[in-house]
């Protein structure tokens, strides 16, 4: 067989690296699976992409050796590719969904050499929240468990806790330290101001006392010092690996929540640069949930300074917020101009839990968003047959046929593999109906697409459906 052929388990295991390599395996597959040196030539000679690749390079990538591609490599093989291809790929939308999977690749082998750091930090949270939680578990599972318990933590640890964030944004540490002396607890107020002249041999010194003291509230008020930036980089690559890494994540979130966008935006790069992956989702996450405002200036900052932060990690960030809270920022940012941001918000949106996403179809059409609506059913057509299944069979049932169909109608534009996949579960489901209006669909696509579409079903047996496609 012609072209990089794809990684066996033995040689690429599976998790996400190998997921991503299999979304580019489709698309390389879907291109006719040009040559190695067909592929870097062609990237060589276009002049608006923003990487390049070797022949070797582009065989690894095929391959999945050695390190991860840099994003902008990989976006320039995954364009020439999806150009390349018989059905007409929506080079965007590929770009878009292996993006995604290359965030998670990312974050795995970011994580790998803290992997048991990971852990202990997941532990800790789970031992003051008192949540299970298995610290075995995959690097992105753990990332994700140690942010969602992170919210509980930081209310647990002051009741108060919002109160203070909010006196922190509105007037800065002296706010709060006004308002710390109307409550008659001065001490607290003088440490506090006497904070921001502390060295940070100091600073780490008090921090490690305050969590050996079950006293953690002493280090909100630490980190509410304005010190600048680049000391709190440092304050954190100095102390990630003496202390309690629930600590380390309390400040970052706490600067993330009250600091100026200007300063979060430098902190995410600083953590970043410095290799403190972690800490930067957890920088990133906890800025997410700032106010529809704050959130698109944070966007448009990290637009113009591009580099180490995607803003596709912003937008996956900001899909953990309430739909409403979501929808409002994809408003804003297409008011600024910002509209590739707001289009990467509803992908990810799209690629939430399956039963959220008619909510996010009825809340757009319900608000006359019918183009953001169809975005969000195309980005919905590239998740798996059964996420695909399961969202047309709840749209049934809530009695909305049409954008059942809508669904079917942008499976039919997505690689010829996802619809083969999805025809057969559907006939292993008993829903011919629904195969046959998918086929129906299919055939009002260009000549290409439908003989492309043909073929695959007669090679799995599906001989009705690919005689229909050409009748």
């Amino acid at each position: 067989m012609p072209g990089v052929r794809m990684p066996a388990e033995n040689e690429l295991p599976a998790g996400p690296r190998r997921s991503l390599v299999s979304a580019l395996h489709r698309v390389y597959g879907m291109a006719g699976k040009p040559s190695t040196r067909e592929i870097a030539t062609a990237i060589r000679n276009r002049d608006d992409l923003p990487g390049t690749l070797s022949h070797e390079g582009v065989g690894a990538t095929l391959r999945g050796a050695g390190g991860l591609p840099r994003w902008p490599n990989l976006e320039s093989l995954v364009r020439v590719l999806a150009d390349r291809t018989i059905a007409r790929v929506d080079a965007d939308a590929a770009v878009i969904h292996i993006h995604t999977l290359w965030l998670e690749a990312d974050a795995e082998q970011a994580l790998g050499a803290g992997e048991s750091s990971s852990a202990d930090a997941v532990h800790a949270v789970s031992l003051k929240s008192g949540s299970a939680v298995d610290a075995n578990a995959t690097s992105r599972n753990s990332l994700d468990v140690s942010m969602r318990a992170m919210a509980d933590l930081f209310s647990e640890i002051n009741e108060n806790t919002g109160t203070i964030v909010a006196l922190l944004r509105d007037g800065g540490a002296e706010t709060l330290a006004s308002s710390l002396v109307a409550d008659g607890d001065s001490a607290k107020s003088d440490l506090l101001m006497e904070a921001s002249t502390w060295s940070l041999e100091e600073v780490i010194e008090a921090v490690e006392y305050s969590f050996s003291t079950g006293n953690p509230e002493l280090l909100l008020l630490i980190s509410s010092a304005w010190r600048p930036v680049d000391e709190t980089v440092q304050f954190i690559g100095q102390s990630r690996k003496d202390l309690n890494h629930r600590a380390i994540h309390l400040l970052v979130v706490f600067i993330s929540l009250w600091r100026p966008v200007g300063d979060v935006v430098g902190l995410l790069y600083g953590l970043r640069a410095n290799g403190h992956h972690v800490e930067s989702r957890v920088a990133l996450h906890a800025a997410a949930c700032r106010s529809v405002a704050e959130v698109v200036d944070l966007v448009k900052a990290l637009q113009r300074n591009g580099g180490l932060i995607g803003i596709s990690e912003v937008c996956m960030a900001l899909t953990r917020r309430p739909l409403r809270n979501v929808l409002e920022v994809v408003r804003e940012l297409r008011n600024a101009d910002s509209g590739a941001a707001a289009d990467s918000i509803l992908w990810h949106a799209a690629w939430g839990p399956v039963d959220g996403i008619p909510t996010l179809l009825a809340v757009l059409r319900d608000e006359g968003r019918d183009q953001e609506a169809e975005y969000a059913i195309q980005a919905a057509a590239w998740r798996s047959a059964r996420d695909v299944s399961d969202l047309v069979d709840t749209l049934r049932r809530e009695g909305r046929d049409g954008a059942a169909e809508q669904v079917l109608d942008a499976v039919t534009r997505v690689p010829v593999e996802r619809v083969v996949e999805l025809v057969l579960l559907l006939r292993w489901q008993g829903r011919d109906e629904e195969v046959a209006q998918l086929v129906a669909l299919a055939r009002r696509r260009g000549g290409q697409e439908r003989d492309a579409l043909a073929d695959a079903f007669h090679s799995v047996g599906l001989q009705s459906a690919a005689e229909s496609l050409r009748s």
